[in-house]
Order: structure tokens, then C-alpha cells, then sequence
């Protein structure tokens, strides 16, 4: 959640081509505590859904789900339909 007057980044795909993605993740979790909010784009789920409070699935250009990242992550219809689960 964006905090009013703080500081904002984004990053698209922070983990493509990477094994280990814990270096990146201690990266965010740094970041989250020292009051940046951060968007991030990301199609490694699991990295996505582990680092983010809130979590927007996109489809085809459209927000078909959002909510907190564990509601989301969590949610059967949701893994049926967007993210082959």
C-alpha cells in the first residue's frame, strides 16, 4: 500500500533468470521497512505472492483479482482460472 508522502519504486520481473530469488526478496523487505512502496511486476508467483501485502492479478490488460496477497493466493476460483493451479 502506497503511503502518503513516501517514497515510491517499481521494478518489472525483478527475479527473470534468477535460481535464488532470497537476495532480491531481503532486497524488498529492506526497502518495505525503510518506507518505500514498491510495485512490482513480477510471473514468479510465489516470489510475488511472499513479498507483497496486496497482489493484483492481471488478464488480458484487465484487473480480474485483487486484494491481500494471502486472500488472493489462497482463493480456489482464482488458482483455477488465472494461475493454472
Amino acid at each position: 500500500m502506497a503511503r502518503p508522502g513516501g517514497r515510491r519504486r517499481r521494478g518489472d520481473r525483478v527475479t527473470a533468470g534468477l535460481g535464488d530469488t532470497d537476495d532480491i526478496a531481503d532486497v524488498v523487505y529492506r526497502l518495505s521497512e525503510e518506507g518505500v512502496s514498491l510495485l512490482v511486476v513480477e510471473h514468479d508467483l510465489g516470489f510475488a505472492f511472499d513479498v507483497s501485502d496486496h497482489t493484483y492479478i492481471v488478464y488480458e490488460g484487465n484487473i480480474v483479482a485483487d486484494g491481500p496477497s494471502e486472500t488472493v493466493r489462497n482463493d480456489d476460483e482464482i488458482k483455477r482460472t488465472y494461475l493454472s493451479v
